[in-house]
């Protein structure tokens, strides 16, 4: 018997087309626009499909889909010398079928108590401009430093949010906001010295 009240009745094959595209083009000899587009997908945590209901009040899903990310993205590379060169580029994320939680009343299995249950309800989106500029190796050393400014919104900045809400009497939300891993800027730094036998290296005075 389905205790659920559910029926059995979820695909056991699913597959995903993912296409990408991309395109370079030298509009100098030492400069090149390039533009890039992509559907990406990704399976949600198995805990999503198989929670059981006596641990919590969230409920497994066998039915979920791939989550799926879109990918627009602009820019061009300079080499502005023989060891630096930058890049400029924009970006667009578009975030569809993100896991969430759906209320459910399973009267056989939790009697009467309402569940939530993953589904595939969350959107998400992000802009942004990212600027690197990459060092190629020369004096021992190699490296890059990227800058992103971006901003991001969406329905929900986790999988709990929803059960959250329905535990603390908030209302749903009806439109984007900003998210938790919205991070207006950030800048990240890679550095690599490295040198072979034969090459004498001096480094703090070592």
């Amino acid at each position: 018997e389905d205790m659920t009240g559910l029926t059995a009745d979820w695909k056991t094959l699913l597959y995903k087309f993912s296409p990408r595209f991309g395109i370079s083009f030298p509009i100098s000899e030492r400069m090149v626009v390039f533009f890039s587009y992509g559907h990406f997908n990704q399976l949600p945590e198995l805990q999503y499909y198989y929670r059981d209901p006596f641990s919590g009040q969230t409920i497994g899903n066998p039915r979920l889909d791939y989550e799926q990310t879109i990918l627009y993205e602009f820019g061009l590379t300079n080499q502005i010398s023989d060891s630096y060169s930058i890049d400029v580029k924009s970006y667009a994320k578009d975030i569809s079928k993100q896991v969430g939680t759906t209320k459910m009343t399973l009267a056989k299995l939790t009697r009467g108590a309402p569940s939530e249950m993953f589904d595939n309800k969350g959107y998400a989106r992000a802009r942004g401009l990212e600027f690197e500029v990459n060092k190629g190796y020369s004096d021992l050393t190699s490296g890059k430093m990227t800058y992103t400014v971006q901003w991001t919104s969406g329905y929900s900045s986790s999988a709990f949010d929803d059960y959250v809400r329905s535990q603390s009497d908030i209302p749903y939300p009806i439109r984007e906001r900003a998210l938790s891993w919205d991070v207006r800027h950030q800048v990240i730094f890679q550095g690599i010295i490295s040198a072979s036998d034969q090459q004498d290296l001096s480094l703090f005075g070592l």
